[in-house]
């Protein structure tokens, strides 16, 4: 057994123990965490106001960056309303992450039935796992993706309509994924994880519409971690259509994002701050934060181009003409 058949499974065992809580990334090597929640009617946050969230009301730091409605994405202002079956995508630092969850989720359901599609190395390793955590799983080596009412038949067969969680298994994103995880989101599964077993290249978005999305590529070695820092925003943008962008900017010295609070500055509509590194700190982004030179910031935008963000954070150069 591998080191990542390890990695990968804790991985699948650490979403569903956090039902409607979705590890989605992590930024600043994992200082900052990104996590995916469904607001429903029950949701302690449900009709509030972006603006109502107060530190006075909320100890613990987080923020919501960006907010999926009836599929599409939004970059939420102060007066943003959650409503019911809104997607959100929250940054929080890793040490409230815990708190965040138990508050948002105060009685989480439990998830007992899990199906497992594929037949890849990892498959026998996750299955034993799961089964030894006295999880009850089906699994599927293999079906026939070509007739969709005999795959929905199988489904149906080997107990689709009471799985709580749906793992489907592929060397690559093959068309038969999303196939296989539109299915189950019809047939009433509450959580789908696609793993890609193979040393597939990130997708730039999620068009199969999985609740997970795991690379065993990631975890070859000793833990989940991206190479590079822009590795860490290319992770995440797979769960984003192709106009959402997340990108890190250091701030130059001189430039106008560092001549005033983040709450006065001419920033954008449709673009978040989200959170700042200066030096060894890490922390999330307020309407008082003022930047630095040498900050970096992380920052979550729709359909705004990167010369408008660049604009706040570069210095701008004065020609001069010589005569």
């Amino acid at each position: 057994m591998s080191n990542d058949f390890n990695l990968v499974t804790k991985r699948i065992i650490q979403a569903m123990d956090q039902p409607g809580c979705f590890p989605v990334g992590g930024f600043f090597s994992g200082k900052i965490l990104l996590r995916r929640f469904e607001i429903t009617e029950h949701s302690p946050i449900f009709r509030s106001r972006i603006v109502d969230f107060t530190d006075a009301d909320f100890p613990w730091p987080f923020s919501i960056v960006i907010l999926i409605r009836d599929g599409q994405a939004i970059i939420p202002q102060g007066d943003t309303v959650m409503e019911k079956n809104d997607i959100i995508y929250v940054l929080l630092p890793s040490e409230s992450i815990a708190e965040f969850i138990t508050f948002i989720n105060p009685a989480p359901e439990k998830y007992h039935n899990i199906m497992i599609v594929g037949s890849e190395k990892i498959a026998p390793y996750i299955v034993e796992t799961l089964r030894n955590l006295n999880k009850n799983v089906t699994w599927l080596d293999a079906v026939d993706s070509e007739n969709d009412k005999k795959l929905k038949d199988v489904f149906i067969k080997n107990g689709i309509i009471s799985t709580d969680v749906f793992i489907a298994i592929a060397c690559s994103l093959r068309d038969d994924c999303a196939a296989h995880i539109f299915l189950a989101k019809q047939l009433g599964v509450k959580m789908t994880i696609l793993l890609i077993a193979g040393e597939e290249k990130r997708m730039m978005d999620n068009t199969t519409g999985a609740d997970l999305i795991i690379f065993q590529n990631d975890f070859v070695g000793n833990a989940f971690q991206c190479s590079d820092e822009a590795e860490e925003c290319l992770a995440v943008k797979k769960y984003f259509s192709s106009d959402v962008n997340i990108t890190k900017v250091v701030v130059q010295k001189g430039a106008l994002a560092t001549k005033t609070f983040i709450k006065d500055l001419d920033i954008p509509a449709h673009c978040f701050f989200g959170a700042v590194k200066r030096n060894q700190q890490v922390f999330l982004v307020k309407g008082e934060t003022r930047l630095y030179p040498d900050d970096e910031v992380l920052i979550f935008s729709r359909g705004v181009s990167l010369e408008q963000i660049h604009g706040l954070f570069f210095r701008r150069k004065l020609f001069r003409k010589a005569f």
